[in-house]
């Protein structure tokens, strides 16, 4: 498989990130004897016996680990970084990486560095997170089998608020497998606040996402050292023009065809009002888990018989907090309602596998009063709501804050229609989501925070 990718990433000269599961020999035994050999010599320079310090460490009879990883190619299809996935999401079969997170930094001939993260990874500081803060990336390439929950953390949602809240560039490949409420890749232009380019479609299947990035180090583009000519002739030359060209026709076809895909969400107004309806119920052939909103505190929103402005506050037992400032116009035909909520402590993942402590406020779209029938859309027609909006604020222990805007039609609202402020202060930070219209068919807006100070330890094995 390293061969092939290699040779398709020097043929074609373009960097490739992939994801793939790496097998890694061990020892049995702490006396020195030799590893377990199946007696075939494998030919894949990639496979490498793990370093002297593990290599007597939990070794399986097999004589092999295997890791969740990312292999970065560059144009001379040679490997040049390679990053071992840490936080695993119940994956058994693999064992989570150790190596620093600088590791997982790769450089490019266009003047863009880009750190690497492997799905369950963004939840936590390691890697990107680190290298974000720590080491001023502001790029990011993400493989992915995320699945999906409802209603804070969808794809869309984490890629969008992540990206947001760090202002960063995001590219994030993510599995198309909706049964198990696998989809959702796309570039996400949160260092810029540029509009996102995403897929998020039960019906696209497997789907090429074209898209222009600006990066900080996008203006020394003229700097760059790339013979195209070289690179022609490199094509041009290759053992199999055949193939070679078979490989040109087909991302030149892919390209085409994903360029004009409706699908294809590039999140600005035209676009939005094209796609909206484009599925008369949502959620169908579509699993999604649903958090346990009961741990919440929450509160259904007043209405009124004229359009006053109100506000709302709910706070969490420990006093976190959050405010609304809306207006939501009594209407007899609209059977939902909304509520705001606000928590602040662990939550499971994984059916109680891991813990991590957040912070979140949060106005979600509900069926009825019952608090677990909130974001219950699967199967339904999107309800139109008088809701009206206007800002959601919360002060928070932590600056590590994800905003995102998402309708009944999983869709991400118009990046136009909001804006999202932080100030920090010496023992809190005070963030906003101001709304500057009404958003149809609202199900969540949403500020999910991260306190990964109050994480408890954690095995991820």
């Amino acid at each position: 498989v390293i061969r092939e990718l290699s040779c398709s990433a020097a043929e074609l000269s373009m960097y490739f990130v992939v994801n793939l599961a790496e097998q890694v020999q061990c020892f049995l035994a702490s006396d020195g004897t030799e590893p377990y050999s199946d007696g075939n010599d494998s030919d894949n320079e990639f496979e490498q016996r793990i370093s002297p310090d593990e290599k007597f460490v939990d070794c399986p009879e097999s004589g092999y680990i295997f890791y969740n990883t990312q292999v970065v190619f560059d144009r001379d299809g040679r490997v040049i970084a390679s990053y071992r996935k840490k936080h695993l999401f119940l994956e058994p079969h693999f064992r989570p990486g150790e190596q620093p997170d600088e590791d997982a930094i790769f450089n490019t001939d266009f003047g863009v560095t880009f750190t690497l993260q492997i799905c369950f990874d963004i939840m936590y500081e390691s890697p990107g997170k680190y290298n974000i803060d720590h080491l001023g990336i502001r790029d990011v390439a993400m493989s992915t089998a995320w699945i999906d929950e409802l209603p804070h953390l969808t794809a869309p949602q984490v890629w969008k608020g992540w990206s947001d809240g760090n202002r960063v560039n995001l590219i994030v490949a993510n599995y198309h497998n909706p049964a198990k409420g696998e989809l959702g890749s796309g570039i996400f232009r949160g260092l810029t606040s540029n509009p996102e380019t995403y897929l998020y479609d039960v019906e696209a299947g497997t789907s090429l996402i074209v898209g222009k990035v600006k990066s900080r180090s996008s203006v020394k583009r003229e700097n760059r050292k790339i013979d195209e000519e070289t690179r022609a002739k490199k094509i041009q030359n290759t053992q199999n023009e055949g193939q070679n060209r078979k490989l040109e026709n087909t991302l030149a076809e892919n390209l085409e065809k994903n360029i004009n895909n409706n699908n294809i969400h590039n999140n600005n107004n035209n676009n939005q009002k094209r796609n909206l309806g484009a599925r008369a119920k949502i959620g169908e052939n579509q699993a999604f888990y649903h958090e346990d909103l009961s741990l919440y505190n929450s509160s259904s929103l007043d209405k009124t018989d004229t359009e006053q402005v109100l506000i709302k506050t709910v706070c969490s037992d420990d006093g976190f907090c959050c405010d609304l400032t809306y207006s939501y116009l009594l209407n007899q035909s609209e059977m939902g309602l909304y509520k705001l909520f606000a928590y602040s402590g662990l939550v499971e993942k994984g059916d109680g596998v891991y813990s991590m402590y957040t912070q979140t406020c949060s106005v979600v779209y509900c069926l009825s009063d019952e608090v677990n029938s909130c974001a219950r859309i699967e199967g339904r027609e999107p309800e139109h709501s008088t809701l009206r909006v206007f800002e959601v604020r919360g002060t928070f222990a932590s600056g590590d804050i994800y905003p995102s805007v998402f309708t009944q039609y999983l869709k991400l609202e118009d990046s136009s229609n909001w804006n999202f402020t932080l100030a920090q202060y010496p023992e809190y930070y005070h963030a906003s989501m101001f709304m500057h219209e009404k958003t149809e068919n609202l199900l969540a807006i949403t500020m999910f925070s991260r306190w990964y100070a109050r994480d408890p330890f954690q095995n991820f094995k």
